[in-house]
């Protein structure tokens, strides 16, 4: 059993005992961590979104408590914490505030039914 060269942005299934699927976040294609795959899922038309981004861009780099490879994460942050009821990333798809129709979510459903026959 060998892992791909490339990774497949449908996901890698390795078949074989065990079988294994990778699937390197956001999208199994691009390098990025769990807040990217996040991002893609925040609705288009979302008003907030914008003053997340400008928010956390506002904050002046001597008062900044992150690394600036982290914006991202402090953006998405920003916007989970004035959800109606702010919450974890991963409670935000339950709750709605997510697109799960967003196109990179459903690439990885897809990829989580072939690997799982769900």
């Amino acid at each position: 059993m060998k892992p791909p060269d490339e990774p497949d942005p449908s996901g890698n299934i390795i078949e074989g005992s065990p079988r294994v699927g990778i699937w390197m976040m956001p999208d199994n294609a691009h390098p990025g961590e769990l807040e990217d795959f996040v991002e893609a899922m925040i609705p288009d038309d979302d008003a907030i979104w914008p003053l997340s981004q400008s928010y956390v861009e506002g904050i002046p780099d001597a008062d900044r408590k992150f690394a600036s490879a982290k914006t991202l994460r402090a953006q998405v942050h920003a916007w989970l914490a004035v959800r109606e009821r702010p919450r974890q990333m991963g409670l935000a798809i339950a709750a709605g505030d997510l697109d799960t129709d967003a196109d990179a979510c459903q690439r990885f459903v897809r990829w989580l039914h072939a690997l799982f026959g769900g």
